[in-house]
Protein backbone atom coordinates (compact mmCIF):
# COMPACT_ATOMS: atom_id res chain seq x y z
CA UNK A 1 0.00 0.00 0.00
CA UNK A 2 1.24 3.42 -0.88
CA UNK A 3 1.74 5.79 1.82
CA UNK A 4 0.34 9.41 0.59
CA UNK A 5 0.54 12.57 2.60
CA UNK A 6 -1.08 15.68 1.77
CA UNK A 7 1.78 18.29 2.92
CA UNK A 8 -0.15 21.21 2.25
CA UNK A 9 -2.37 20.41 4.55
CA UNK A 10 -0.63 21.87 7.23
CA UNK A 11 -0.67 25.13 6.09
CA UNK A 12 -3.94 25.60 5.11
CA UNK A 13 -5.69 27.91 8.18
CA UNK A 14 -2.59 30.20 7.25
CA UNK A 15 -2.55 31.98 3.78
CA UNK A 16 1.25 33.31 3.64
CA UNK A 17 2.88 29.95 5.60
CA UNK A 18 0.39 28.38 2.38
CA UNK A 19 2.06 30.67 -0.52
CA UNK A 20 6.08 30.01 1.18
CA UNK A 21 5.24 26.09 1.51
CA UNK A 22 3.76 26.38 -2.11
CA UNK A 23 6.55 28.33 -3.52
CA UNK A 24 9.36 26.15 -1.38
CA UNK A 25 8.06 22.22 -2.97
CA UNK A 26 6.97 24.20 -6.35
CA UNK A 27 3.71 23.46 -5.78
CA UNK A 28 3.85 20.22 -4.84
CA UNK A 29 0.78 19.18 -2.98
CA UNK A 30 0.91 15.35 -2.32
CA UNK A 31 4.01 12.99 -1.86
CA UNK A 32 3.55 9.29 -2.41
CA UNK A 33 5.84 7.10 -1.24
CA UNK A 34 6.05 3.12 -1.24
CA UNK A 35 4.95 1.50 1.99
CA UNK A 36 5.80 -2.35 1.62
CA UNK A 37 8.06 -4.36 -0.81
CA UNK A 38 5.46 -4.88 -2.68
CA UNK A 39 5.06 -1.19 -3.31
CA UNK A 40 8.64 -0.58 -5.24
CA UNK A 41 8.77 -0.47 -8.95
CA UNK A 42 11.52 -1.79 -10.62
CA UNK A 43 13.55 1.24 -10.77
CA UNK A 44 12.36 2.13 -7.03
CA UNK A 45 14.03 -1.98 -6.16
CA UNK A 46 17.54 -0.64 -7.88
CA UNK A 47 17.75 2.11 -5.84
CA UNK A 48 17.17 -0.24 -2.29
CA UNK A 49 19.57 -2.61 -3.64
CA UNK A 50 21.53 0.19 -4.31
CA UNK A 51 22.03 0.87 -0.74
CA UNK A 52 21.63 -1.54 1.29
CA UNK A 53 24.78 -3.35 -0.44
CA UNK A 54 26.70 0.45 0.67
CA UNK A 55 25.63 1.05 4.25
CA UNK A 56 24.13 -0.18 7.33
CA UNK A 57 23.15 2.75 8.64
CA UNK A 58 19.48 2.80 9.01
CA UNK A 59 18.80 6.71 8.47
CA UNK A 60 21.47 7.40 6.00
CA UNK A 61 19.52 4.73 4.08
CA UNK A 62 15.76 6.03 4.81
CA UNK A 63 17.40 9.66 3.97
CA UNK A 64 18.67 8.65 0.35
CA UNK A 65 15.70 6.67 -0.29
CA UNK A 66 13.84 9.68 0.76
CA UNK A 67 15.54 11.96 -1.53
CA UNK A 68 15.89 9.58 -4.53
CA UNK A 69 11.68 8.73 -4.22
CA UNK A 70 10.67 12.10 -4.09
CA UNK A 71 12.69 13.97 -6.18
CA UNK A 72 12.83 16.83 -3.91
CA UNK A 73 16.26 19.05 -3.46
CA UNK A 74 18.31 20.34 -1.03
CA UNK A 75 16.63 23.72 -0.31
CA UNK A 76 13.06 21.63 -0.46
CA UNK A 77 14.55 18.81 2.44
CA UNK A 78 15.94 21.47 4.14
CA UNK A 79 11.91 23.00 4.57
CA UNK A 80 10.80 20.14 5.22
CA UNK A 81 13.32 19.21 8.12
CA UNK A 82 12.88 22.87 9.59
CA UNK A 83 8.98 22.38 9.47
CA UNK A 84 9.47 19.39 11.63
CA UNK A 85 7.65 17.31 8.31
CA UNK A 86 10.54 15.26 7.53
CA UNK A 87 10.02 13.14 10.72
CA UNK A 88 6.46 12.09 9.51
CA UNK A 89 6.79 11.51 5.95
CA UNK A 90 9.94 8.87 6.17
CA UNK A 91 8.50 6.23 8.74
CA UNK A 92 6.85 4.00 5.73
CA UNK A 93 9.93 3.98 4.14
CA UNK A 94 11.63 1.41 7.18
CA UNK A 95 9.90 -1.52 5.59
CA UNK A 96 13.34 -1.69 3.91
CA UNK A 97 14.96 -2.90 7.05
CA UNK A 98 12.46 -6.10 6.98
CA UNK A 99 13.74 -9.28 5.01
CA UNK A 100 12.69 -8.64 1.38
CA UNK A 101 9.09 -10.62 0.68
CA UNK A 102 6.91 -9.56 -2.74
CA UNK A 103 3.53 -11.09 -3.85
CA UNK A 104 4.48 -10.51 -7.65
CA UNK A 105 7.93 -10.50 -9.40
CA UNK A 106 8.75 -6.93 -9.47
CA UNK A 107 11.49 -7.46 -12.36
CA UNK A 108 9.42 -9.94 -14.92
CA UNK A 109 11.75 -9.97 -17.30
CA UNK A 110 14.92 -8.25 -19.02
CA UNK A 111 15.71 -7.27 -22.54
CA UNK A 112 18.58 -8.70 -24.33
CA UNK A 113 19.28 -8.89 -28.65
CA UNK A 114 17.84 -12.08 -28.35
CA UNK A 115 14.00 -10.73 -27.39
CA UNK A 116 13.05 -10.53 -23.70
CA UNK A 117 14.37 -13.25 -21.33
CA UNK A 118 11.80 -13.60 -18.42
CA UNK A 119 12.45 -14.48 -14.98
CA UNK A 120 11.02 -16.31 -12.51
CA UNK A 121 7.40 -15.43 -11.37
CA UNK A 122 5.53 -15.82 -8.12
CA UNK A 123 5.51 -19.42 -6.95
CA UNK A 124 8.56 -19.47 -9.04
CA UNK A 125 6.41 -20.33 -12.01
CA UNK A 126 8.30 -20.68 -15.31
CA UNK A 127 11.44 -21.64 -13.07
CA UNK A 128 13.35 -24.97 -13.76
CA UNK A 129 14.22 -27.74 -11.57
CA UNK A 130 18.13 -26.74 -13.07
CA UNK A 131 17.61 -23.40 -12.99
CA UNK A 132 16.51 -23.59 -8.95
CA UNK A 133 19.58 -25.86 -8.28
CA UNK A 134 22.14 -23.44 -10.26
CA UNK A 135 20.87 -20.02 -8.96
CA UNK A 136 20.89 -21.47 -5.20
CA UNK A 137 24.76 -22.73 -5.95
CA UNK A 138 25.79 -19.82 -6.87
CA UNK A 139 24.13 -17.75 -4.63
CA UNK A 140 25.69 -19.80 -1.87
CA UNK A 141 29.05 -18.68 -3.60
CA UNK A 142 28.60 -15.06 -4.13
CA UNK A 143 27.59 -14.86 -0.38
CA UNK A 144 30.97 -15.86 1.02
CA UNK A 145 32.97 -13.81 -2.50
CA UNK A 146 30.56 -11.13 -3.39
CA UNK A 147 32.48 -11.48 -6.82
CA UNK A 148 30.36 -9.55 -9.04
CA UNK A 149 30.61 -12.06 -12.03
CA UNK A 150 28.85 -14.06 -9.83
CA UNK A 151 25.93 -12.17 -10.04
CA UNK A 152 26.16 -12.42 -14.46
CA UNK A 153 25.87 -16.14 -13.96
CA UNK A 154 22.83 -15.75 -11.57
CA UNK A 155 20.77 -13.46 -13.63
CA UNK A 156 21.98 -15.73 -16.85
CA UNK A 157 20.30 -18.57 -15.26
CA UNK A 158 17.03 -16.90 -13.86
CA UNK A 159 16.35 -14.70 -17.05
CA UNK A 160 16.77 -17.15 -19.86
CA UNK A 161 12.98 -18.15 -20.99
CA UNK A 162 12.23 -16.44 -23.75
CA UNK A 163 8.97 -16.87 -23.34
CA UNK A 164 6.01 -15.73 -20.78
CA UNK A 165 6.11 -18.53 -18.37
CA UNK A 166 3.04 -20.57 -17.34
CA UNK A 167 1.43 -23.78 -16.04
CA UNK A 168 0.81 -25.28 -19.39
CA UNK A 169 3.50 -24.07 -21.56
CA UNK A 170 7.33 -22.57 -20.98
CA UNK A 171 10.75 -22.62 -21.87
CA UNK A 172 14.28 -22.78 -20.72
CA UNK A 173 17.41 -21.20 -22.91
CA UNK A 174 19.04 -23.20 -25.55
CA UNK A 175 22.05 -24.49 -24.45
CA UNK A 176 25.80 -23.49 -23.27
CA UNK A 177 26.57 -21.19 -25.85
CA UNK A 178 23.39 -19.19 -25.44
CA UNK A 179 23.76 -18.50 -22.02
CA UNK A 180 27.16 -17.59 -22.66
CA UNK A 181 25.98 -14.96 -24.70
CA UNK A 182 22.64 -13.82 -22.10
CA UNK A 183 26.10 -13.93 -19.75
CA UNK A 184 28.10 -11.60 -21.70
CA UNK A 185 24.97 -9.16 -22.41
CA UNK A 186 23.54 -9.26 -18.61
CA UNK A 187 27.36 -8.03 -17.90
CA UNK A 188 26.50 -4.60 -18.89
CA UNK A 189 23.95 -4.17 -16.48
CA UNK A 190 24.55 -1.70 -13.57
CA UNK A 191 25.54 -3.16 -10.27
CA UNK A 192 22.15 -2.26 -8.71
CA UNK A 193 20.01 -3.85 -11.37
CA UNK A 194 22.16 -6.85 -10.69
CA UNK A 195 21.69 -6.16 -6.78
CA UNK A 196 17.93 -5.99 -7.41
CA UNK A 197 17.31 -8.91 -9.35
CA UNK A 198 19.43 -10.45 -6.87
CA UNK A 199 16.81 -9.22 -4.20
CA UNK A 200 13.75 -10.06 -6.86
CA UNK A 201 14.67 -13.87 -6.58
CA UNK A 202 14.85 -14.05 -2.71
CA UNK A 203 11.55 -11.73 -2.77
CA UNK A 204 9.52 -14.61 -4.29
CA UNK A 205 11.74 -17.08 -2.50
CA UNK A 206 10.87 -15.74 0.73
CA UNK A 207 6.82 -15.52 -0.05
CA UNK A 208 6.56 -19.06 -1.06
CA UNK A 209 8.14 -19.86 2.39
CA UNK A 210 5.57 -17.98 4.04
CA UNK A 211 2.67 -19.24 2.16
CA UNK A 212 3.48 -22.66 3.72
CA UNK A 213 2.72 -24.37 0.61
CA UNK A 214 6.28 -26.37 1.79
CA UNK A 215 5.40 -26.73 5.30
CA UNK A 216 7.89 -30.03 5.87
CA UNK A 217 10.49 -28.81 3.06
CA UNK A 218 10.42 -25.28 5.43
CA UNK A 219 13.09 -26.26 7.84
CA UNK A 220 15.91 -27.00 4.62
CA UNK A 221 15.20 -24.11 2.99
CA UNK A 222 14.95 -21.42 5.47
CA UNK A 223 13.50 -17.90 4.98
CA UNK A 224 15.82 -15.28 3.83
CA UNK A 225 16.53 -12.93 7.07
CA UNK A 226 18.73 -10.69 5.61
CA UNK A 227 18.76 -8.67 2.67
CA UNK A 228 22.41 -9.39 1.33
CA UNK A 229 22.97 -12.64 2.68
CA UNK A 230 20.49 -15.11 1.26
CA UNK A 231 21.98 -18.63 0.76
CA UNK A 232 20.98 -21.70 2.14
CA UNK A 233 23.79 -23.97 2.39
CA UNK A 234 22.47 -26.86 0.76
CA UNK A 235 23.97 -29.24 -2.22
CA UNK A 236 20.77 -28.83 -4.42
CA UNK A 237 23.17 -31.08 -6.97
CA UNK A 238 23.30 -34.13 -4.32
CA UNK A 239 19.79 -33.93 -4.33
CA UNK A 240 19.08 -34.10 -7.79
CA UNK A 241 21.13 -37.36 -8.24
CA UNK A 242 19.12 -38.58 -5.23
CA UNK A 243 15.93 -37.95 -7.28
CA UNK A 244 16.97 -38.93 -10.92
CA UNK A 245 15.31 -41.76 -11.70
CA UNK A 246 12.02 -41.51 -9.94
CA UNK A 247 8.82 -39.68 -10.31
CA UNK A 248 10.45 -36.98 -13.03
CA UNK A 249 12.78 -39.36 -14.72
CA UNK A 250 16.26 -39.03 -16.29
CA UNK A 251 18.06 -36.55 -14.42
CA UNK A 252 17.62 -34.32 -18.03
CA UNK A 253 13.95 -34.71 -17.80
CA UNK A 254 14.31 -33.92 -13.75
CA UNK A 255 15.95 -31.14 -14.69
CA UNK A 256 13.54 -29.85 -17.08
CA UNK A 257 10.77 -30.27 -14.39
CA UNK A 258 9.45 -26.85 -13.18
CA UNK A 259 10.59 -26.38 -9.77
CA UNK A 260 7.51 -25.68 -7.80
CA UNK A 261 6.49 -29.51 -8.85
CA UNK A 262 9.72 -31.07 -7.69
CA UNK A 263 9.81 -28.92 -4.36
CA UNK A 264 6.22 -30.06 -3.73
CA UNK A 265 7.59 -33.62 -4.68
CA UNK A 266 10.15 -33.12 -1.85
CA UNK A 267 8.01 -31.92 0.40
CA UNK A 268 5.27 -34.77 0.25
CA UNK A 269 8.90 -37.50 0.43
CA UNK A 270 9.64 -35.40 3.77
CA UNK A 271 5.96 -35.83 5.20
CA UNK A 272 5.91 -39.62 4.17
CA UNK A 273 8.94 -40.39 5.77
CA UNK A 274 8.24 -38.69 9.17
CA UNK A 275 4.80 -40.36 9.28
CA UNK A 276 6.28 -43.87 8.68
CA UNK A 277 9.56 -43.20 11.38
Amino acid sequence: MIATFNINKKYSGNIFRSLIWRYRLRNLKVISLPNTWNDLTEFQLCLVAKILFTTTNVNDAINYLFIKFTKLNFFEMLFLKTEDLYTILTPPLKFIMEPISINNTLIPFLTTPMGNMYGPQTNFVGLSWQQFALAETCINEFDTTKKENLLDSLIAILYCTPQHPNWEKWSVGMGAEFQTKLEQHYKQLSLDKKQAIYLNYFGIKRKLIESKIFPNLYPIITAPTSNNKQSDNIDWHAISINLAGEKFGTLEELYNTPCFDVLKHIDMEIKYKKEND
